[in-house]
């Protein structure tokens, strides 16, 4: 994954959880072992499932939105996280 996608998706992690809790995300700086990390594309559908999830809370879509996030996260996505968020998306929708 390259290291820009990565950045930007932490910040919108940090920027859904300061929204739920007021409070800043500490992030462990260690990287997991490779046997414990998630693949590329793991990685990229849990990110989408979480945005889709953030997204349908108006507060955390509106603290997206007005940090910009939205329109980054819309060009920095890989193709695989697009797919993953089709995915999710369809999932959900089948859930309803």
């Amino acid at each position: 994954m390259e290291r820009r996608t990565y950045e930007r998706m932490t910040q919108e992690i940090r920027a859904i959880h300061r929204a739920l809790t007021g409070e800043e995300l500490r992030i462990d700086e260690a990287a997991p072992s490779e046997r414990d990390a998630p693949s590329e594309g793991e990685l990229a559908a849990r990110f989408a499932e979480l945005a889709i999830a953030a997204r349908s809370i108006p507060s955390i879509a509106f603290e997206l939105w007005a940090l910009g996030l939205d329109e980054e996260h819309a060009r920095a996505t890989p193709r695989r996280a697009e797919r993953a968020l089709a995915d999710a998306s369809a999932r959900a929708d089948a859930e309803e």
